[in-house]
Parts: structure tokens; C-alpha cells; sequence
């Protein structure tokens, strides 16, 4: 992310309870040693899957899975908030680059207490608050099920919204809910490539705009996205909703594209950066004009959302610290990180087979719901 611009990431790190934190104090000791700002969330989930998502009668046979699936993700809420407790009060330090904050899962994976209680957290400790909402149809159906509203018109009920939180995807939501986002100032994260790569469906993010929502955009993680590049992310946004908007009018423009990476972004993450102003972060990407993407020079913004790729990236600044000098890293050998990623991989594939191996037997139970909820039969 570094070598194509990005200068800082919100990272929500998934993992296993077994480990401490989800493993994410190694990623944080990574990040700040490359020299990437970063905003950590903890994924918090206190309710088991199957309590989750819309399974059918299939789920039975494969229930020891899901047992074991809910029994590695969710734990109490009160011990999930003493964890992000610890975890703030440990790598919290933004002078050494790392925002840590709560992660509740998503909406439906989580009971009032802990999403409530994350809110609280991010309060007191005047840190964001990041939940995933509403990425896939499924998701949408859990809403008036669990809650008899919208996902995040529960949100609102609880008193959680505000402008410290920013909520991944945001695709499946109801008209109503674009008010809300627009009168609390949380913000919606929007992952063009992702949502296409898994097939979930597109974010209404020209009618966010239109009332004033302060849209985000992100590259969503590896598992679902084959790359972090931004600059994909902001070519991708600025196109991919005009054949469902007739009035070209209302199309994304590539300078609100470009905003939606830089100064939203820095507003979700709770930085002030994304711009060249006095105050900011001396956060900086310096991109070359000798290159395809901005030969000749017409539009720089334009230009810079459309045919930029991250090629041109020359240089790169951190808290007014060059961490990429000539294209390349400048605070780590990357021959070297490369190769010892080559050698991990050997130690890895017997448990990636026997994971993989897991979650090929919930597949048909998956695909049963899948349909089910696509062709709206026994919603």
C-alpha cells in the first residue's frame, strides 16, 4: 500500500480468540516498522454463527463446524470489552503511528451489550469505532428479523452512530438509511472491488452523496481483494455506478472519488490528514509527471483517478518521514521480507488444507441459503 500512496489503513483484524489480540500485535509491530499509519480494530462477535445468517435445515449436519466455528470467534461481552480494554491500553500509541479501537464484528453478530459497550469505549477513549454493515443480502434479512428495522436503524435505536464511526461495505441498506447516515455523520465505507470480486452487489453511493454522506472508500482485505491498491479503488468508484444512474448527472465525478480516499478517509480513520493544510499530518505522495498517466498533463484530477495505477509514486511521507524514496521502501529490505514469506508458506499449508478441508463442508449449506436468499424463497 505504501509503494502505491496509501499512507495510512484501518485494518479490522479478524482472527482467533486463541490467540492473544487475534494475532493483531504482530501486524501493529509490522506496520510501524515500514512506517504505515495505522488504525487497528479488534473484531469483537459475542453471538454464535448460526444465530448470525439465515441458515436452513441443511445447517444440522454440519453443526459440529459451526460449533467449532462459533466457539473460536465469539466470547461474552464483557470479557470481549475488558479484551479491547488490554489491547487499547498495550499498542495505542499515535505517535508511533498505531490507533487501536473497538471492532464489533458486524451489527447482527453482536448483542446490544457489546455494540453499546464498544460505543462507550470509543468514547471515553476518544478512538473510532469500526462495524461491518450490511454486505450481503443475507445480512439485509437479518435486520427486520433480529430487530424489526434495518441494520443500522438498530444502530440508531442503541444511540451508537456518530461521526467517530465508520461502517465497511454499507450496500444492502433501505432509502431511510441514508438519511441516518447523512444526520449522524457516521460513514460508509464503500469497497468497489471487493463487492465485485465476491459478487455482493454496489453501495447506493451516488445517493449518499447526494445528501451529504461522507463516504469513504477502501479495498476491503487479501481475503476478498487481491490487492490494496487505492488508486484501483478510485478508478473503480468512479465508474462502476453509472449504468445503474441514468441522469449522468448524478454520476460519481472523479474529484469526489479522490476526496472519498483522501480527506473522508482521513475523517473516518479520526486523522487529521488527507490534505495539504496547515495542521495536518505531514503525511505526503509525490508522484512522477514523466510517466503514461500524466503525459501530457490536462486534468491532474482527472488524471490522478482515471489513469493513474500507482506507478508514478515517487516518494512517500509519513509524519514528515520518507518511508518510500525512488518507487522503493525505504525502512525495510523487500528481497528479504519476500523471501521469508517463500519459506512461511512450507510451515503453512498443512493447517491452510485442513481449514480449507473445514470450510468445504459447510459449502452446501452456504450455497442452500444462498439461493434461498437470492431467488426470495423462505426469506
Amino acid at each position: 500500500m505504501l509503494k502505491t500512496g496509501t499512507t495510512s489503513v484501518l485494518d479490522h483484524f479478524f482472527g482467533n480468540q486463541k490467540v492473544p489480540f487475534t494475532g493483531a500485535g504482530g501486524a501493529i509491530r509490522a506496520m510501524r516498522d515500514i512506517g504505515l499509519r495505522h488504525v487497528v480494530a479488534l473484531t469483537l462477535s459475542d453471538k454464535r454463527y448460526e444465530d448470525t445468517i439465515p441458515l436452513g435445515e441443511a445447517s444440522k449436519e454440519v453443526s459440529p463446524e459451526i460449533e467449532r466455528m462459533s466457539h473460536s470467534e465469539t466470547r461474552g461481552a464483557e470479557s470481549w470489552l475488558d479484551e479491547c480494554e488490554a489491547f487499547i491500553g498495550e499498542f495505542h500509541e499515535p505517535v508511533k503511528l498505531t490507533t487501536c479501537c473497538p471492532g464489533p464484528s458486524a451489527v447482527q453478530r453482536c448483542t446490544d451489550a457489546l455494540l453499546t459497550g464498544a460505543a462507550e469505549v470509543s468514547r471515553r477513549r476518544n478512538v473510532p469505532l469500526h462495524i461491518h454493515l450490511a454486505e450481503t443480502r443475507s445480512q439485509k434479512l437479518m435486520g427486520p428479523k433480529l430487530y424489526g428495522t434495518s441494520l443500522l436503524g438498530h444502530l440508531e435505536s442503541l444511540g451508537v452512530l456518530g461521526s467517530n464511526v465508520s461502517l465497511a461495505h454499507s450496500i444492502w441498506i433501505e432509502p431511510e438509511d441514508v438519511d441516518r447516515f447523512a444526520k449522524s455523520g457516521a460513514t460508509p465505507v464503500h469497497n468497489p472491488a471487493s463487492n465485485l470480486r465476491l459478487g455482493s452487489g454496489l453501495a447506493p453511493v451516488p445517493a449518499m452523496l447526494e445528501k451529504g454522506v461522507h463516504v469513504a472508500l477502501g479495498t476491503d482485505g487479501a481475503a476478498s481483494n487481491d490487492g490494496q491498491n487505492m488508486f484501483d479503488a478510485i478508478r473503480l468508484a468512479s465508474v462502476i455506478h453509472n449504468p445503474s444512474v441514468n441522469d449522468f448527472r448524478r454520476w460519481v465525478t472523479p474529484a469526489q472519488a479522490l476526496a472519498m480516499a483522501t480527506r473522508e478517509g482521513a475523517r473516518a480513520l479520526g486523522l487529521q490528514a488527507g490534505a495539504l493544510a496547515r495542521g495536518s499530518l505531514a503525511d505526503v505522495v509525490l508522484l512522477r509527471r514523466d510517466t503514461p498517466a500524466f503525459t501530457p498533463l490536462n486534468d491532474p484530477i482527472n488524471q490522478l483517478a482515471l489513469c493513474e495505477n500507482g506507478s508514478s509514486v515517487e516518494t512517500v511521507l509519513v509524519g514528515g518521514e520518507i518511508v518510500v524514496e525512488g518507487g522503493r521502501l525505504a525502512r525495510m529490505r523487500e528481497e528479504e521480507v519476500l523471501g521469508l514469506v517463500n519459506e512461511s508458506i512450507g510451515r503453512l499449508r498443512a493447517d491452510i488444507a485442513k481449514e480449507t478441508a473445514s470450510a468445504r463442508s459447510v459449502e452446501p449449506m452456504l450455497e442452500e441459503m444462498y439461493f434461498r436468499v437470492v431467488e426470495g424463497k423462505g426469506e
